[in-house]
């Protein structure tokens, strides 16, 4: 983030600091993101969105400045603190809102998950860092065999657009608005067969969310987290998901685990047309949290592996109850 400064023939009034966004990065990425920023404007509200004001473009490089947001916080700090249920209601209520209302207007996509993740470059098992996959716990795990059993699981579902990494540093909140500042995931359109899952926005986010690991003030930095992994795992058995409270569920105060994943898993069974479809976006999820490289963090190293350990239990689950309906 930089700060402009406008002086003299700029201003009537002295001198005024605004935040900008500032991207530096590989030409072809960064033109990407810039486009999607066009692409976007007549579906996400105006100040709910970057707003590009200048970009160059070098032989390898590119760079633009966009307007960011003042007074605002992450949406990572907002959940942890038990602030964000409003603005995560109004992240898939209206600033991603007219998005979502077109794959409702569209005709349903038949197929598996699995198959949208691959074809759409989000997901695969041999995306999975190695280094997450040594870990004692997943020794025994046959990623690439599981992957084909979630592939077997197919249904329709709701599918356009997507932003595709939504995660708790690129949303901002201010009040109850949730401002998107990072488009450069953007997936999806409403042309057969470029069409992406709904409910992939909502998994992610909710990953992201639970499975962040900011520093001290989440716990110590240790690999193993035998606390807060036993305060999430009850969140991750099938029937929990299957479960979650309806989207018009009142706030709850007392947990920003619960009340978090109360707000944003009513969004993902909302939309759902099948019983499966959310519990295998969050596998996807799960695993696809585990494709970046290690940080220097044991203990976001540690969340990692937890991740891939949970999203492999409840892939277990999943394609137990599937086949035992038959």
């Amino acid at each position: 983030m930089a700060h402009e400064k406008r002086t003299g023939k700029d201003s009537s009034i002295a001198h005024w600091r605004s935040p900008r966004l500032v991207k530096l990065g590989d030409r072809a990425e960064v033109s990407r993101e810039i486009k999607a920023m066009e692409d976007v404007s007549p579906f996400v509200p105006f100040e709910l969105r970057p707003n590009l004001e200048i970009s160059i473009e070098g032989f390898h490089r590119a760079i633009y400045v966009a307007d960011f947001v003042e007074m605002s916080e992450s949406l990572l700090d907002a959940a942890r603190s038990g602030r964000a249920e409003a603005a995560i209601s109004n992240l898939f209520y209206r600033t991603l809102g007219r998005w979502r209302d077109r794959g409702r207007q569209c005709p349903m996509v038949s197929g598996s998950l699995t198959a949208a993740a691959e074809r759409l470059e989000m997901m695969h098992p041999q995306k999975i860092e190695k280094s997450y996959l040594d870990s004692l716990r997943m020794k025994q795990a046959d990623f690439e065999a599981a992957w084909g059993k979630l592939a077997t699981i197919e249904f329709k579902y709701r599918a356009a657009t997507i932003h595709g990494d939504l995660h708790g540093e690129n949303v901002r909140v201010r009040g109850d608005d949730a401002i998107l500042i990072d488009l450069g995931g953007v997936r999806g359109d409403t042309l057969p067969g470029r069409e992406a899952p709904l409910c992939f926005d909502v998994a992610m986010l909710e990953v992201a969310l639970v499975f962040a690991y900011r520093g001290p003030q989440d716990g110590k930095d240790e690999f193993e987290q035998p606390e807060w992994k036993a305060e999430i795992e009850p969140f991750y058995e099938l029937h929990a998901i299957s479960n979650s409270p309806s989207i018009d569920a009142p706030p709850n105060p007392e947990s920003w685990l619960y009340g978090c994943l109360q707000r944003i898993r009513a969004f993902g069974i909302y939309d759902q047309s099948s019983a499966y479809e959310y519990p295998i976006a969050l596998v996807i999820a799960l695993w696809r949290w585990c494709k970046f490289s290690p940080s220097k963090s044991d203990a976001d190293r540690g969340r990692r592996v937890v991740a891939l350990e949970l999203g492999y239990r409840l892939m277990e689950e999943i394609v137990r109850k599937h086949d035992a309906e038959g």
